[in-house]
């Protein structure tokens, strides 16, 4: 299980273990989310119109927006392409 903590400056500081893949929610925008694959910690974003979510992902760890709680939490506007 990944824990995070949150330091003053709202720095992520992750237990990334060495083997497995994790991920956690960003502490402010509902569609950025943390990653750490075989100890190396990344800030991933979902694409366009997709939110972080464990359950229900469409893609990696995202889902669609409509299926995700984002209350408190920022959410792009998405762009659509005609």
């Amino acid at each position: 299980m990944a824990i995070f903590l949150f330091l003053a400056q709202n720095e992520p500081q992750l237990d990334c273990p060495p083997e497995g893949l994790y991920s956690g929610a960003h502490e402010t925008d509902c569609d950025k989310y943390y990653l750490c694959t075989n100890g190396t910690l990344t800030l991933e974003e979902c694409p366009n119109g997709l939110a972080y979510a464990v359950q229900g992902a469409v893609y990696n760890f995202c889902a669609f927006l409509k299926n995700v709680n984002c209350e408190g939490k920022q959410v792009r506007k998405f762009i659509f392409v005609i």
